[in-house]
C-alpha cells in the first residue's frame, strides 16, 4: 500500500527491518536539518544491531 502525505521522510534499510523517518511540519517541530541529522545516526545504528 502507498499513500502520498506530502511531509518530507527518509527511509533506511537494514536487513528486514525499514526505518521511516518522517518530518512533520507542526509549529514545535525541530527544523527540518536537524531531522536530516538523525538518519546518518540511525543507519549506523542499524547497521550494528540488525536483530533488534
Amino acid at each position: 500500500m502507498a499513500f502520498r502525505t506530502g511531509e518530507p521522510k527518509t527511509l533506511i534499510q537494514s536487513g528486514r527491518r525499514l526505518i521511516v523517518i518522517n518530518h512533520a511540519a507542526t509549529p514545535d517541530a525541530p527544523a527540518y536539518e536537524r531531522t536530516q541529522e538523525i538518519a546518518p545516526r540511525a543507519t549506523e545504528r542499524a547497521s550494528r544491531n540488525p536483530k533488534a
